[in-house]
Formats: structure tokens, sequence, C-alpha cells
């Protein structure tokens, strides 16, 4: 929450914004069709109130250890919160779902709890094979400097603002050597492709959780694109099901210790 306020990303931002841009997606013209959107980015008073509860929930939803009702307020306040930013900010945002995916299983306990956690882990195993897939099916892969063209893309207003600055000039260097941005987009499919071991076994996710950091940071270095929140889906891969039984403990009814042990006992037979 603190680096979405550090990037214009609170509602307090954004008041009096006379332009909206849903794009085409049903879930926006829906919820705009509802005036929610509209009498919120109008009223500075109710866009102020809405981001202070989330930080105040996402405080909450940390040092608590009942957070059911918590994360569902929260989820409820940061969908409005969202799709009114995005809307009237027109900076639609597809890594803004991984905050969603990864916060909605503490939205219950036991074990749905435990299957909203994996299906977070397969999430962002489809997310990344989805991305091989596309590469390969629209043909990426078999066009020529592809990663060439796609540098000069999405650097042609800094080459023109600030063409003597240094992250110009480490672009520039890759665009000089098209031999090397052809090797380095073949990096980023087979390291994408390799994702697809996730969906046979667990024994790797702690090195797939390590890749998926490195190459976040990467994707910022070479194409200055922010994932910051796809690095939340960095923890259902790092704590997945060999992981479950502290958890477990935590998000298990106190009041049936007997069950709890044995749905706890249960689990870690089926993850073994």
């Amino acid at each position: 929450m603190a680096y979405r306020w550090y990037g214009g990303k609170f509602l307090m931002f954004l008041t009096g914004a006379p332009l909206f841009n849903p794009e085409l997606d049903n879930t926006f013209w829906l919820f705009l069709a509802t005036g929610i959107p509209n009498y919120i980015i109008n009223h500075p008073f109710w866009a102020t109130i809405i981001d202070i509860s989330l930080v105040i929930l996402a405080f909450l939803g940390y040092v608590r250890q009942d957070r059911v009702k918590i994360t569902w307020l929260f989820l409820i306040l940061f969908f409005i919160q969202s799709i009114t930013l995005e809307a009237y900010g027109s900076s639609h945002s597809k890594t803004v779902i991984c905050i969603f995916i990864t916060l909605f299983p503490f939205c219950f306990r036991n074990d749905i709890w435990i299957r909203l956690w994996e299906f977070a882990r397969y999430y962002v195993l489809y997310v990344m094979l989805h991305s091989t897939i596309a590469k390969i099916y629209y043909g990426g892969l078999f066009e020529p400097h592809e990663m060439t063209n796609i540098l000069k893309h999405q650097h042609a207003e800094l080459f023109a603002l600030a063409p003597n600055g240094l992250h110009a000039r480490w672009i520039q260097f890759w665009l000089n050597h098209p031999g090397f941005t052809d090797f380095l987009y073949f990096m980023i499919v087979l390291t994408q492709a390799i994702y697809t071991v996730g969906f046979f076994t667990k024994k790797f996710d702690k090195l797939l959780a390590v890749i998926m950091l490195i190459f976040s940071i990467l994707t910022y270095v070479f194409m200055r694109i922010y994932n910051l929140d796809l690095w939340l889906l960095f923890f259902p891969l790092w704590f997945s099901s060999v992981y479950f039984n502290p958890i477990n403990k935590t998000y298990s009814s106190s009041n049936n210790n007997d069950g709890t042990f044995k749905f706890i006992f249960r689990r870690i037979t089926f993850s073994s």
C-alpha cells in the first residue's frame, strides 16, 4: 500500500478527473453503470475515507490472527478503489489481479484456504506459461530481431526526452547489438517455459519463486515495466504444500484440536 501511494495509486490523487476509459472490459462497464466510481471521484471526502480505510485494514490484517472479515472488507474496498483509479486514470494494470489472487485465500479457513492458496500457486504458473505459448503462437519467437523492435517501441519517448540518460544509453547498447537481443528474447521464452515443471511437481517451487523475482527485476531494467504486484505471487510458490503445517495451526478452529490435528495430518500425507 505504501508503494501504491508512492506511485499515485490512491483515490485522493485523482479526485475531479473529468474523463474515464473502461476500455473493452465488461467488469469495468458494469461497475461504472452503478454510478459508484463517478460519485467517489467527485467527492474527495469519500475518496480519502476509502484510501485511509484500506491502509488501516491492511495493517490490521497484518497484525491480527483472525483476519477473515478484515480481508473480505479490504478486498471489497480495494476492488472499488482499483476500478475507479484505473477507469479514471486510463491506466489499466493486469498485475493488480495478483493482489486479489494472493489475498483471497485469507477470506477463508482450513481446506478452502489451502485450495485457494494452491490456486494462487497454479495461477502464477499459468501466467508464465501462457506468456511463453503466446510468444510461440503469435510468432514472436520466430520474428527476426523481435526484442530489438520491442525495445525501440517501449523506449521511444525515453530516446526523445532523455537520449543522453543512463537508461537510454543502456538500451542503446542492446539496440546496437541485435544478436544479444535475439539471445535475450530466447532466454525470456525459455525462462517462462521452465514453469511448466510446476504443474507436475512442487520440488522446484522455491527455485521458481526466486526466478520470478529476478525476472521481474530484469523486466524493469530492460522494459521499465513495474511488476511489484506480481511479487506477491512469490509467496504461494515459496510456501507451497510442504509448509502448510504451521499455517494450518493458525487457520484451523481452536475449538476442535483433535479435528485440527487430523486435518493437518491428512494434508501432510496428501502432499507427500
